[in-house]
């Protein structure tokens, strides 16, 4: 009975955040697909801002600097138990300036899943600066304009390249057109309900 409490509760937050962990499949063939792109990973810095349990930073090679920030304790203890550098953050709200100084940042490679949820109106300042209530795309949005890293490995519904209401988010940052390696996998193999692709998206320097 215990067990299947706290099993509800993960479900209730998830549902809460959108924070759903990368099947270790499909991580693995992600970081495949950046090597081929940065065949010297080592020479970068990484950073999940939603790292959850950590299935990325898992995935990336021994050898390279990484990092992550998560919205849950319990997820933060998970991850420095297996030896990560990962706190607990609000992303769309909170400096990371502290946690990853300039220097790292001159190297950054931002390597994330990030939150699928539509967020209260007004919930975060964020939302009325690129007028979106959709954290994916406030996501991508922070670490296009305000982080500018060098690569962007991410996954994403593909709402955002399709749907009518993120023409803006299109045309501000041009995702497609910078898009230099892709894959598609389904929704059913991450333990989702509905039927729908997520595709992974390596992009290029803005």
């Amino acid at each position: 009975k215990a067990g299947y409490k706290i099993m509800e509760l993960i479900k209730e937050r998830q549902v809460k955040t959108g924070a759903f962990y990368t099947p270790k499949m499909w991580a693995d063939l992600a970081v495949k697909y950046i090597k081929e792109v940065i065949p010297n990973m080592e020479d970068y810095v990484f950073y999940d801002p939603a790292c959850g349990e950590g299935a990325l930073l898992d995935a990336l090679p021994e050898n390279v600097e990484k990092y992550g920030t998560t919205l849950e304790f319990e997820d933060v203890e998970i991850c420095r138990n297996k030896g990560y550098q990962v706190w607990q953050l609000d992303f769309l709200k909170d400096d990371i300036s502290e946690l990853l100084p300039e220097s790292k940042m001159k190297r950054l490679i931002i390597f994330t899943n990030p939150p699928y949820v539509k967020l209260g109106t007004n919930q975060y300042n964020i939302q009325r600066v690129y007028q979106t209530n959709d954290a994916t795309a406030l996501f991508l949005y922070r670490i296009i304009f305000e982080l500018d890293p060098v690569f962007v490995c991410s996954f994403n519904k593909l709402d955002l390249y399709q749907a009518q209401a993120h023409e803006r988010f299109r045309n501000a940052t041009n995702l497609l057109g910078r898009t230099i390696k892709q894959f598609i996998c389904p929704s059913k193999s991450w333990g989702l309900k509905g039927d729908f692709p997520i595709s992974f998206n390596i992009y290029t320097p803005w």
